[in-house]
């Protein structure tokens, strides 16, 4: 069913087809009360998707159920994304449906390996709420272990985090609001440049560093921790491309 959902239909306009059929799959993710069988189905689709025309996921899912995650995230070929106007979504909300999208895909490479454009944003954020004491680090800690785990992409994706890469250089930086809620927001004040989004501009790397270390040591298990080691001291040799 998934992949005949995922095929446009002779006679249809390829891109309307496809944006009605984002539209769907968004609407029943982004509900709670949503079939999980629906759920599944929903997944499997932007699966097969990521196989035959992976911009179409960027564009038309990712863009709306991820936006304010994918807005932060430095886009080579992704830069010409179109977000929705007037789209006031949550990073909560954001998190809350990568969760949904890993429940049901957890043995779909396609899926995780999609995500690896966003591990620095979530690592980021990881630091942030997990300093605060935010309730969105236990999410994040088992989507980002996920990745670790099930992706050969995860070396390369924190090759770049510890190389202070991944991110759009933007003077933004995490917050909560007053209400709690974790929110982006410009940099301020001398005490905001702790946490800005430009890397470049950041002088105390500790929070980071113990935030890989404690995302790599899975289940008390160290070999994940010890393969990225290993690569970190190769980069190291021929010594870092830090931009």
């Amino acid at each position: 069913m998934a992949r005949g959902i995922a095929s446009c239909p002779s006679g249809l306009d390829h891109d309307i087809y496809m944006s009605s059929i984002s539209f769907q799959i968004c609407s029943l993710i982004e509900d709670p009360s949503s079939n999980q069988f629906i759920v599944t189905t929903c997944i499997h689709i932007i699966d097969i998707l990521l196989r035959k025309d992976p911009i179409v996921v960027y564009q038309n899912i990712y863009t709306r159920l991820l936006g304010p995650l994918l807005r932060l995230v430095h886009q080579p070929f992704y830069s010409n994304l179109r977000f929705q106007a007037g789209d006031h979504r949550s990073i909560e909300e954001s998190i809350q449906s990568l969760t949904r999208i890993l429940q049901s895909s957890t043995t779909l490479l396609s899926i995780v390996n999609s995500l690896s454009v966003f591990v620095p944003v979530l690592f980021h954020l990881f630091v942030f709420v997990r300093s605060v004491k935010h309730m969105l680090s236990q999410y994040l800690n088992k989507i980002i272990k996920l990745f670790i785990r099930s992706s050969p992409l995860a070396i390369h994706s924190f090759l770049l985090i510890v190389q202070g890469e991944g991110l759009e250089p933007l003077p933004l930086r995490f917050a909560l609001n007053s209400e709690g809620a974790v929110i982006v927001r410009s940099v301020e004040s001398e005490e905001d440049n702790a946490w800005t989004l430009v890397l470049s501009e950041r002088e105390n790397w500790v929070r980071e560093a113990e935030a890989v270390v404690s995302l790599w040591v899975i289940n008390g298990e160290t070999r994940w921790l010890s393969d990225l080691f290993i690569e970190l001291l190769d980069v190291a040799s021929f010594g870092f491309h830090y931009h």
